[in-house]
C-alpha cells in the first residue's frame, strides 16, 4: 500500500535491518493512530535503547512484514476510516467555533455605542493639534507641527482622526481585537461605523472620513511603505529610550 522507507527516528545499523522492521513514529508515518497499533499490533516485536539520548523511552520496533500484514486487513481499513471520520468531525467543529467566535465579534461591533467627544470647536482644533503632535513625536516622525493656523486639509485631517480615536471605548475595543484572529474585518466595520457618525455629526468632513476610511482599508504602496517606516521608527525610538 505505502512504500516502505528506512525509518528517521530508527538507531543507526544494518540497511538489511532498517527495511525489516519500523519505530513507532515509522508505522503513524503510513497512517496509522495509537489506537490502530494497539488493536492491530499490540506489542512491539523489539525494544532497543534510545543511542542518542539516554535516559529516553525504548525504540519500539514492529515487523514491517507484520505491518503491511496488517494493513491488507478489513480491521485495518475500518479503523483508517473511523480515524479519517473522526478528522473530519475535529475540521468542522473547529470551523464551528470559529464562525460562532466571529459572530461574536461583529455582534460586539454593532452593538458598540458611538458617542464622539462633546467638544467646541474651538476645543476640537486645539485638542486635535495637540494630539497629533504629541503622536508625531511619540513616533519619532520629524513632521511640521500642525496648529490652529495650519491650512484647511491638515486641520480636517487630524479632526477626523481625533475624533477616530478619542471616541470612548474605541481604543480599548481595537485592542481587543487586535489580539483575537479572524478579527480584521470586524476592526475595519468598527473604524467605518465611528467614520459615519462624524460624518453626520459634521457633515463638513464627510470627504475626509471616506478618504481615511479608505486608505484604512486599502493602503496604497506608497502608503503601506510609509507605515512600515513608521513603525520602524517606533521601535527605534523605544530602542533609544531604553538605553
Amino acid at each position: 500500500m505505502w512504500d516502505a522507507a528506512p525509518d528517521q527516528d530508527y538507531p543507526p545499523g544494518q540497511p538489511d535491518e532498517q527495511a525489516r522492521t519500523l519505530t513507532k513514529t515509522g508505522v503513524k508515518a503510513r497512517g496509522w493512530t495509537d489506537k490502530m497499533i494497539r488493536e492491530l499490533l499490540g506489542e512491539p516485536d523489539e525494544r532497543r535503547p534510545n543511542p542518542r539520548y539516554s535516559g529516553r523511552a525504548d525504540y519500539l520496533l514492529y515487523l514491517l512484514e507484520r505491518v503491511e500484514e496488517a494493513e491488507r486487513t478489513d480491521a485495518f481499513f475500518e479503523l483508517l476510516d473511523q480515524s479519517e471520520r473522526r478528522k473530519d468531525r475535529g475540521a468542522v467543529a473547529g470551523a464551528k467555533t470559529a464562525e460562532q467566535r466571529l459572530a461574536k465579534i461583529q455582534a460586539q461591533i454593532e452593538a458598540f455605542d458611538i458617542v464622539l467627544p462633546d467638544l467646541t470647536p474651538d476645543e476640537l482644533v486645539l485638542q486635535s493639534c495637540a494630539s497629533y503632535n504629541a503622536w508625531a513625536v511619540s513616533n519619532g516622525l520629524e513632521r511640521k507641527p500642525i496648529t490652529p493656523r495650519s491650512d484647511s486639509q491638515a486641520l480636517t485631517m487630524v479632526r477626523v482622526s481625533f475624533l477616530l480615536h478619542a471616541t470612548p471605548g474605541y481604543r480599548e475595543l481595537f485592542a481587543k481585537l487586535w489580539k483575537q484572529p479572524g478579527a480584521a474585518e470586524a476592526r475595519r466595520r468598527l473604524n467605518e461605523r465611528i467614520y459615519q457618525v462624524i460624518a453626520t455629526t459634521y457633515p463638513e468632513f464627510t470627504v475626509e472620513c471616506e478618504r481615511q476610511n479608505k486608505r484604512k482599508l486599502f493602503p496604497t504602496p506608497k502608503q503601506q511603505a510609509q507605515r512600515e517606516r513608521m513603525s520602524v521608527a517606533r521601535r527605534d525610538a523605544k530602542r533609544e529610550k531604553r538605553r
